[in-house]
């Protein structure tokens, strides 16, 4: 079987897209990703790692986000 790339989008296009959708998506090496809904178990989860990591880093310069937060990561940096 012939297998076919992935279609690469641009930022924009990706931003122009998450503005009309219903899902949240994530944008990876030029791939949009959708995300997988969550539930109470991993919203549990996600908030003790949150408050276990903001209690890490205070007084280091750094913000801990729990979602729904739009962040750049810059290339070649994952």
């Amino acid at each position: 079987m012939e297998q076919t790339s992935p279609r690469r989008y641009t930022v924009e296009e990706y931003f122009a897209l998450e503005v009309q959708s219903e899902v949240k998506h994530e944008y990876v090496d030029c791939e949009i990703l959708a995300m997988v809904g969550a539930n109470i178990l991993h919203n549990l989860i996600a908030l003790n790692f949150a408050t276990s990591f903001r209690q890490a880093l205070r007084g280091k310069g750094c913000r801990v986000a729990m979602e729904a937060v739009r962040q750049a990561v810059e290339e070649g940096r994952h």
